[in-house]
């Protein structure tokens, strides 16, 4: 997304530093500190199976959806303490039509938890973001967010960089799709569930 102008990290991520003209470079580097403190802490284990899953995701919506969408990472610091870990932009709006929480296999008990957590956040509104983006005629402003709808999207942790070897962005694969359009259909039940107006078209 660096090509649209979204001020992205190497990883793909919101970059915080570019915030410090909209924040102060004191609010930047006070949120930077309270991530080192949790970072260090002894039970934050980083996992590097779920990092490559916060990568598919936008990976995979950009192939099928990125001529109307931006999709990318959060902020670290929102990804943890904010639990969002994708964007999802409206490219003709500019706003931000949802955020997206990845977790484990919709079978598992994480899964459930954190879908139970989300429901929670979203009947008071959404999520809010720190480090949020918008995106008017090209034009990229940094601004808080408030009141994001936040989905969650579940699939087995130890296929993800198996699937992300095999994505081809010249010819999408039927795996490509069929997971595409699994996603798709958990973000559609979802916000029915949560009377949002945002939804998804399969890819057949």
């Amino acid at each position: 997304m660096a090509e649209e102008g979204v001020p992205l990290t190497d990883d793909g991520r919101v970059d915080m530093d570019l915030f410090s003209s909209a924040f102060g470079e004191d609010i930047i580097q006070q949120d930077k500190k309270a991530l080192k403190q949790i970072t260090s802490l002894p039970d934050y284990v980083e996992n590097n199976v779920g990092e490559l899953a916060e990568l598919l995701i936008p990976i995979l919506f950009n192939e099928f959806i990125g001529d109307k969408f931006l999709i990318f990472r959060t902020s670290v610091f929102d990804d943890i303490f904010n639990g969002a870990d994708t964007i999802i932009v409206d490219k003709e709006t500019g706003k931000i039509v949802c955020a997206v929480d990845e977790a484990s296999s919709i079978h598992s008990s994480s899964f459930l938890a954190k879908k139970h957590k989300i429901e929670e956040k979203n009947n008071k509104g959404g999520v809010d973001l720190k480090y949020g983006i918008t995106y008017n005629k090209g034009e990229i402003k940094l601004i808080k967010l408030q009141k994001i709808p936040l989905f969650v999207l579940g699939f087995p942790l130890n296929e993800v960089a198996d699937m992300i070897s095999k994505i081809n962005f010249d010819k999408p694969s039927e795996i490509e799709k069929a997971l595409f359009n699994f996603f798709v259909a958990l973000i559609n039940e979802q916000s029915k569930q949560n009377k949002s107006n945002f939804k998804l078209k399969k890819i057949s």
